[in-house]
């Protein structure tokens, strides 16, 4: 087995290399353990690219997607199979988002095509972390864990609700990316500052195929609860002079109009649906990094 010398480490960003793949095997599995054992809402993990994932896995000595590692297999079985691969260079996952994005993380878009498994592989934050220490790369991909139905069984958000919003004013167009479980006035406030508007001033409709449904209240409701579509239009309006542009305005003491809907409510029982997936969270969570059983 070739270890990299102490340049090549310093070039590519490795100081802290373990000096076998083993070693990278070990410290990756403990990492895989204990957050497992701390499973909570909000927790963050990365999408990683499984191109990249299944050349570590090989340099590693692993069987590729074999999570958890195979007990039966010893160490000496682990440097027979890694003293022929190379070590994988930086982190690289290129092939898994659009071209042309300039952003990171949750702004950062993946390809709609995508399968848990086959295109990538999900990471606790603490794995992600260790990985980009040794090898750097990226674009960093992190997505975080929610809680989902009765029973609250946790989900990564691989997809976040992509939200298209039409500003009334002048019928600019942009897209907004949030959790499903943040709320209408996280909304409101990523709107606002997004467009320069006053938060008090500001009106943003359910507007689905293009029609006013309701008006979204600034509220503490959640997107998924205001049963909000993946890829579906809102409407931003601002107040000026105390109207609002359908019409709506103040009444007599001050107050604003009461709001009623213009076009009948959808279904209660459709929700966001995800593009690779039917709702755009993974699949699953085992210690096969999430590729088998939903989180429980």
């Amino acid at each position: 087995m070739t270890i990299p010398d102490s340049g090549y480490m310093m070039e590519n960003g490795g100081i802290g290399l373990p000096c076998t793949p083993d070693e990278e095997k070990r410290i990756i599995t403990e990492l895989t353990n204990k957050a497992e054992s701390i499973l909570e809402e909000g927790n963050l993990y990365y999408v990683i690219s499984n191109r990249w994932f299944t050349g570590w896995q090989r340099y590693t000595g692993q069987g590729i997607g074999a999570y958890p590692f195979d007990e039966h297999c010893t160490d000496s079985q682990s440097l027979v199979l890694s003293k022929t691969v190379d070590r994988p260079g930086p982190i690289d996952n290129t092939d898994i988002v659009l071209d042309g994005n300039d952003c990171e993380g949750d702004d950062l878009q993946l390809l709609r095509t995508l399968q848990e498994g086959s295109d990538y592989v999900l990471v606790p934050q603490e794995v992600w972390e260790k990985l980009f220490y040794w090898y750097t790369g990226g674009p960093s991909l992190p997505r975080k864990l929610i809680s989902q139905g009765v029973h609250k069984k946790f989900i990564v958000e691989v997809y976040p609700l992509c939200l298209k919003l039409i500003d009334s004013r002048n019928n600019s167009q942009s897209v907004i990316r949030l959790s499903r479980k943040a709320s209408l006035h996280e909304l409101y406030e990523k709107v606002c500052a997004l467009n320069g508007i006053e938060l008090e001033k500001a009106r943003i409709w359910d507007y689905f195929n293009k029609r006013k449904h309701t008006v979204l209240v600034d509220s503490s409701q959640t997107l998924e609860e205001s049963n909000l579509q993946i890829d579906q239009d809102i409407l931003l309006e601002e107040q000026v002079d105390g109207l609002w542009p359908s019409g709506f305005g103040m009444d007599s003491t001050g107050n604003e109009l009461a709001l009623v809907p213009i076009e009948p409510s959808r279904s209660s029982t459709t929700i966001a649906g995800g593009p690779a997936l039917s709702n755009g969270f993974s699949t699953g969570y085992s210690s096969s990094f999430f590729q088998g059983s939903t989180l429980s």
